[in-house]
């Protein structure tokens, strides 16, 4: 893949961390950053594509995710959020 120099600003709090991640991982810190961006990337182009997905067939329940598993042979495994409401069994 072909690569573009980008020049960004970011917090020096959150340059600090991702120099130490570099760091402790022994990539440059432009690896770093280049991953997390990718990552950032990859997370809204899903964004994107849920909305679509939704917009045309509804929202995945836990019964479609369920079936989704099954077809694909593998566990279903409920979503979890720590910091969420519990949810009514």
């Amino acid at each position: 893949m072909a690569k573009a120099q980008v020049t960004v600003r970011v917090p020096e709090e959150i340059k600090e961390f991702a120099q130490r991640v570099a760091v402790e991982r022994g990539t440059p810190l432009s690896a770093v950053l280049a991953d997390a961006l990718g990552r950032w990337v990859r997370w809204q182009a899903m964004d994107e594509f849920l909305k679509e997905w939704h917009a045309e067939d509804g929202p995945l329940d836990e019964e479609r995710l369920r079936a989704v598993a099954e077809k694909h042979g593998m566990p279903y495994v409920p979503p979890t959020c720590a910091a969420c409401p519990a949810r009514a069994a």
